[in-house]
């Protein structure tokens, strides 16, 4: 039910490492600084419960699935892993997501949060990642977006915060981004702020379905050419 670096240690020339669907509770994944080919790792569908982050060495590693894992928390941040394109965190036990989990993520285009347990989103949690196209924070407890939250995701076309426990959108919660599609639906939303998505021009979809609006703000959008 554990993976030791030694085992993997000589696999100089692997690209990919795919050992999803097992009961693995531990892996060190300090192997990865001598794996220098390796792109992809696959450790969704185990039973881990905590992951190192931290090597002190830059990894060459592109995407990691972590889906399906019994993680609470991070132990330390992808500070080590700049080449990331793809995140896969669904369908853990996450709580929180502080400002230095995603820290100098330049390149991660996919981030994969959804089915967690996340209560709060810290103000710079996503700030640099201005590569990012898709944000899923689908099925959690988030309660509040936070004005800046998303103010550097400048790629970004599609979020999903289907299924948290959103009573309020605020004014400023989405502005000035290239989103397409903003998915809501499926909340406790009683009221939507004048301003609260704004400048977005290139968006096409808005899903609200499923709250509790009783009468939309006028001016709640503005400068929606699209």
């Amino acid at each position: 039910q554990s993976i030791s670096s030694l085992s993997l240690s000589n696999l100089i020339y692997l690209e990919e490492l795919r050992i999803h669907g097992n009961p693995i509770k531990s892996i060190d994944l300090s192997v990865l600084s001598q794996l220098s080919s390796l792109r992809v790792i696959d450790l969704s569908e185990n039973s881990l419960e905590s992951v190192n982050l931290s090597f002190g060495k830059k990894i060459n590693l592109r995407e990691i699935n972590l889906n399906q894992n019994n993680l609470i928390d991070l132990n330390g941040d992808f500070g080590d892993f700049p080449y990331l394109v793809n995140i896969d965190l669904g369908r853990n036990l996450i709580e929180m997501i502080s400002s230095k989990t995603f820290v100098n993520l330049t390149n991660l285009e996919c981030l994969n949060l959804e089915s967690n347990r996340i209560t709060r989103i810290e103000p710079d949690a996503f700030r640099g990642l201005t590569n990012l196209e898709k944000l899923n924070l689908f099925k959690n407890e988030i309660k509040i977006i936070d004005a800046s939250l998303l103010s550097d995701l400048y790629s970004l076309n599609r979020i999903s915060l289907s299924g948290n426990v959103l009573t309020k959108i605020m004014k400023n919660s989405f502005v000035s981004l290239n989103i397409q599609e903003l998915e809501l639906n499926n909340q406790m939303i009683v009221s939507i702020e004048s301003g609260a998505i704004k400048n977005c021009q290139n968006l096409v979809r808005i899903d609200l379905n499923l709250n509790f609006l009783r009468r939309i703000t006028p001016g709640f959008t503005t400068d929606l050419s699209n």
